[in-house]
């Protein structure tokens, strides 16, 4: 008995030597991107590692669990919110990036993210939620720390290129713009456009306002340079599927992942429970997420109310406030248990705005969506499940025509037609055919990391090479050159040939 209680203690101790102090920075507020960071903090958390926590939004298993210290900028909160939502609600202005800068520099004001930084404590590893471009990047080298970035959806293509991947503004427009393929003549344009401008105009502004921003509160020019700083990301994982379409050539230093934020289902409050046995005939879920309030379009709401009174299905619907004419088969709460929601076998559809979180727990629980596009920035997410035949799109955003009857039709044909069932099933089977959940994928390469203190041997050096050498371009005009020489020459032979033959007729004739 003695020994078997020595052996626990030592394999006690033996598993927290081997754990970490990990420095994780996630302060934009968007609560669908704050669960999947949550995914990944919590499986960290529950392996033994300790983490520093920057947040704008910390979740409460965050706040209260003994091994998280916890930076809490929930007095900036408003702020951001107002901020990011402005930034996504006006796509047109997606190459204005001066209110997200003040999202990320107002962090450095933080009495207690400054305190950090005059500390001595030492971090094993930081891990940030990616932006394409960051002033945090600095702290890997103020702490003397390997980096791992991770994204809550595909990561924008400045992101990609630091990482040294494939980068194509025809066959992988970036993320911000509406679709994920440029298939047409405009849209191809557009995106050459779009990366051209934000490489060559935008991104070299925003290096000069890290840069601003590091030299400011990082003491002694204890830093690098922005630019300098971005290849220091050892490792990128990507909340992105390729199932879902997410399919790209990438180094061994990105890591795809998706479906970072489901669990497996959980019971639901008793009398939602009862609620939805008892609607055999079908229930449908409404929601517009946490980022765009139902009271920015009000005539959609009312076009939806519309098309569902008349339905025979249970509608529940997360509004946060007070409508009018609401119709008797629809329940208004201002929030639900989404994700264990969809997994009860009597709901029939889920309406959404197609956000990518939302579309994940829709398709592993096996549940078509009716996507409404009230904005332009989740049109690529929709184009995707549309074309895997899950899902219909009414593009409200470009389209105002669109009335009530659309709305219904649309729900009739997504319940009625098995074939978005059968489609929704089919592609749930290759998402969950996989060796690891993506929360222990994750895990696994974070420790890969701290293990191995950085993950320098993946970095893809070539990625520095001029573009002109990357695409042989110096090649091509040597040997473009060659050949134009070697006809050159040949052409003077053939005429020294030609004046040779002449001289000789010409000698001929003056002889005879």
């Amino acid at each position: 008995m003695k020994s078997k209680s020595i052996l626990l203690i030592l394999a006690y101790f033996l598993y927290f030597s081997n754990c970490a102090e990990i420095l994780c920075i996630f302060v934009v507020p968007v609560h669908s991107h704050l669960s999947v960071y949550n995914a990944v903090t919590m499986e960290l958390l529950s392996r033994g590692h300790k983490i520093t926590l920057i947040s704008v939004d910390p979740r409460e298993n965050e706040r209260n669990h003994v091994n998280v210290t916890l930076i809490e900028l929930l007095s900036l909160k408003e702020t951001y919110e107002s901020q990011v939502q402005h930034f996504l609600l006006k796509p047109s202005r997606f190459f204005d990036h001066n209110p997200f800068l003040e999202i990320l520099s107002s962090v450095f004001k933080n009495k207690h993210f400054l305190n950090l930084l005059k500390n001595d404590k030492k971090f094993d590893l930081l891990l940030m939620e990616s932006f394409g471009f960051s002033p945090f990047n600095a702290l890997a080298e103020y702490f003397n720390v390997p980096t791992v970035s991770i994204t809550a959806g595909d990561a924008l293509s400045t992101e990609h290129e630091n990482r040294g991947n494939v980068i194509n503004p025809v066959a992988h427009p970036d993320r911000l713009l509406e679709f994920p393929f440029a298939k047409t003549f405009s849209e191809r344009l557009q995106s050459s456009i779009y990366w051209l401008t934000f490489k060559y105009v935008v991104m070299p502004l925003l290096i000069v306002k890290c840069d601003e921003i590091t030299e400011k509160y990082f003491p002694n020019n204890k830093v690098k340079k922005y630019y300098d700083l971005t290849s220091n990301v050892d490792l990128l994982l990507i909340n992105a599927h390729p199932v879902m379409g997410f399919i790209r050539p990438i180094l061994p230093n990105t890591i795809p992942l998706g479906f970072l934020h489901i669990y497996p289902p959980q019971p639901l409050p008793g009398i939602l429970q009862e609620i939805l046995d008892k609607n055999t005939n079908g229930v449908i879920f409404v929601s517009f997420g946490t980022v765009y309030k139902p009271n920015y379009f009000p005539n959609v709401v009312q076009k939806l109310l519309t098309a569902c009174e008349n339905l025979p299905y249970l509608f529940l619907f997360k509004y946060d406030g007070v409508l009018d004419n609401v119709p008797k088969n629809m329940i208004i709460q201002k929030w639900f248990p989404q994700s264990d929601l969809l997994a009860h076998g009597n709901i029939k559809l889920f309406i959404t705005q197609g956000g990518q979180q939302s579309m994940e727990e829709s398709i592993l629980r096996r549940v078509p969506m009716l996507i409404m596009l009230i904005s332009s920035d989740q049109r690529a997410n929709a184009i995707r499940v549309e074309d895997r035949q899950i899902a219909k799109v009414l593009d409200i955003h470009k389209n105002d025509k669109i009335n009530s009857d659309d709305i219904k039709n649309s729900i009739l044909d997504l319940v009625n037609n098995k074939r978005y069932k059968t489609n929704i099933e089919n592609l749930t089977k290759l998402v969950e055919d996989v060796p690891m959940t993506s929360r222990d994928k994750a895990v696994w390469w974070i420790e890969y990391v701290i293990r191995n203190r950085g993950a320098k041997h993946f970095h893809y050096e070539q990625k520095n090479i001029p573009f002109y050498q990357y695409h042989y371009y110096d090649v091509i005009a040597f040997i473009g050159a060659v050949i134009v020489l070697i006809i050159l020459i040949f052409m003077v032979i053939l005429r020294l040939i030609g004046r040779f033959f002449e001289m000789l007729r010409n000698f001929k004739i003056k002889r005879d």
